[in-house]
């Protein structure tokens, strides 16, 4: 099981991490996004010795969903 990120509009990319690679994730917020209630979530894989952030979710207006589904495939 993986996460799947679909990006970009004139030049597409796709990415996939595996669940089992992810170390960590982080929800921040500064103070403009806590004006407009949006999140920036960032997941974190095992790199060469060292975490290394993966992906970073800028903008989301939902961090509730994202941050159970990685949750609960962490503690399985």
């Amino acid at each position: 099981q993986k996460i799947i990120v679909k990006a970009g509009v004139m030049s597409k990319r796709e990415r996939s991490i595996p669940f089992n690679k992810i170390t960590d994730f982080t929800v921040t917020q500064n103070l403009f996004e806590q004006i407009l209630n949006l999140y920036n979530l960032r997941i974190q894989t095992a790199g060469a010795g060292y975490p290394q952030a993966e992906v970073s979710f800028v903008g989301l207006g939902d961090v509730d969903t994202p941050k159970s589904i990685i949750s609960n495939k962490l503690k399985k």
